[in-house]
């Protein structure tokens, strides 16, 4: 399955490259040029009126993006002017992931996402991220590809390698629905063949309970929760959340943070769960 990816993704390559750019003039399109598209479409994915003009622009936004991918010259390009993208590189250029949502006007979000890929042998590639509805509470113990994917808006990258294997842990958003944020920690892995995985059993909430593929944090969409990476630390910095009215335990769309932290503290391969940690030294956001 993996090779059939690749051929799949370097034979379009080609075939836009050298077939399709004499007559719509691919060659003479730079990447600035194609980020202009991006940017002005963007905006329009977060400011237009109706569902249907943002999901128009997003295809739009969808096509240019796709087309700045088949230029390798697009793993390096910042693509700043698009402010409603996230380009994050792994910090050992692995792979670049994009990642951008739509929001719909009832308060639920479209998610969209490309994997850019430097494999260990021939060219480079990119996949599409295709988003899928999951049980929340199911999807922490879940091993997901790419067209299973817990849809998110990523903000930070961590690489880790242990015993010649190499986990990349993804830290992001993801706005459930009108009542309902989540932020996540997640992990990206790659097979013996080079294909990417979402979700490795690596976070450690209980000391004799077993390791979560990825771990989400719920809470009322009025409220603001804390997740983030302390380098110094080594430690993913978490708020604490817990029901804000009586009664409503299990009820997330009432939680919000208590004023106390939690963290996650990579050891020897495994994100260690620490309950109520003190994070007067551990800077801010």
């Amino acid at each position: 399955m993996h090779w059939n990816k690749i051929q799949t993704h370097v034979i379009r390559g080609f075939f836009l490259a050298f077939f399709l750019s004499p007559l719509f003039g691919f060659s003479q399109i730079s990447l600035d040029s194609l980020e202009s598209k991006l940017a002005h479409f963007g905006g329009k994915i977060l400011v237009d009126s109706t569902n249907q003009e943002r999901l128009a622009a997003n295809d739009s936004f969808t096509h240019y993006l796709e087309w700045a991918l088949e230029s390798h010259a697009s793993y390096a390009h910042e693509f700043d002017q698009v402010k409603n993208l996230s380009a994050l590189r792994a910090p050992n250029d692995k792979f670049r992931i994009y990642t951008w949502v739509v929001p719909l006007t009832n308060g639920s979000y479209q998610y969209n996402g490309y994997l850019y890929l430097i494999p260990r042998k021939g060219s480079p590639y990119y996949l599409k991220l295709k988003p899928e509805q999951h049980n929340t509470s199911q999807a922490m113990d879940k091993v997901l590809e790419t067209d299973q994917w817990y849809g998110a808006l990523y903000y930070k990258v961590l690489h880790h390698k242990r015993k010649r294997k190499h986990y990349y842990t993804l830290l992001g958003w993801h706005g459930q629905d009108a009542t309902e944020t989540q932020k996540l920690v997640d992990v990206l892995v790659f097979d013996a063949f080079d294909e990417p995985f979402f979700g490795y059993p690596m976070i450690q909430i209980k000391e004799n309970e077993k390791a979560l593929c990825r771990y989400i944090l719920r809470y009322s969409a009025k409220a603001f929760a804390t997740l983030r990476y302390e380098p110094r630390y080594k430690m993913i910095v978490m708020d604490n959340l817990q029901p804000t009215v009586e009664g409503a335990e299990g009820m997330y769309q009432y939680y919000g943070p208590d004023f106390t932290y939690n963290g996650l503290k990579y050891k020897k391969g495994k994100w260690i769960f620490e309950e109520n940690i003190d994070v007067r030294n551990l800077g801010e956001n």
